[in-house]
């Protein structure tokens, strides 16, 4: 009833609009009043200390960080993380490194209440650079991400340049009249020829789709 009467969700309200985190939000919406005297004077000193860096190094940067733990203890159990999940993971370990660079940088500030909160941080450079430079985009992974999807690319290519040489024939050979076009294209991942309806049992193979 204080608290209503107070307003103070609409302070907390205010506080969560400045979190960068979607954790950081909801739990600003979720604070209650400290009624502990000695924990009281923790959190003003928290908060101090928290000014004082911001007014001399201005506020570090969480862009990018989200909550991976759920990613981590998959990962934990032997799962297979989507490219996704694994982009989320580098860009946290990312925001980790940054904010704890940023910390070693502030020199004039020592012994402050936020060392633990400092110290927690631990930063991982080799496991942010072996994601990202295995991820090419959001869809997809580098050649190079291991050496046995290097080799089943190498194999596929070397395949796919084989249909399409064979493909090649039947577009340039005897069978080119039966087509409706000279052209290569694919129906449903797949490479394939438009050959001309009343044609289509001289050239040997499956028909995949139909035109309209």
């Amino acid at each position: 009833r204080y608290l209503k009467t107070l307003e103070l969700y609409k302070i907390l309200e205010l506080l969560s609009k400045e979190a960068t985190l979607e954790d950081s939000e909801r739990l600003a919406l979720e604070i209650e009043p400290e009624t502990d005297f000695q924990a009281v004077e923790e959190r003003l000193r928290n908060t101090e200390d928290a000014y004082i860096f911001m007014a001399k190094y201005q506020a570090p940067n969480f862009a990018g960080a989200k909550n991976v733990i759920n990613s981590l203890r998959r990962a934990q159990s032997s799962a297979v993380l989507s490219i996704p999940e694994l982009i989320a993971v580098a860009e946290t370990v990312r925001a980790i490194r940054v904010v704890k660079e940023w910390r070693q940088n502030c020199l004039s500030m020592e012994n402050t209440s936020l060392e633990d909160c400092f110290l927690s941080l631990v930063p991982n450079k080799y496991l942010e650079d072996k994601i990202n430079f295995a991820i090419k985009n959001e869809e997809e992974l580098n050649d190079n991400a291991s050496p046995a999807l290097y080799d089943i690319r190498r194999k596929i290519a070397g395949k796919q340049a084989k249909l399409r040489e064979n493909l090649e024939k039947i577009i340039k050979g005897p069978t080119a009249k039966y087509l409706q076009e000279a052209i290569i294209t694919q129906r449903d991942e797949r490479f394939v020829v438009p050959v001309k309806a009343e044609y289509k049992g001289q050239v040997n193979g499956i028909v995949h789709d139909t035109s309209a």
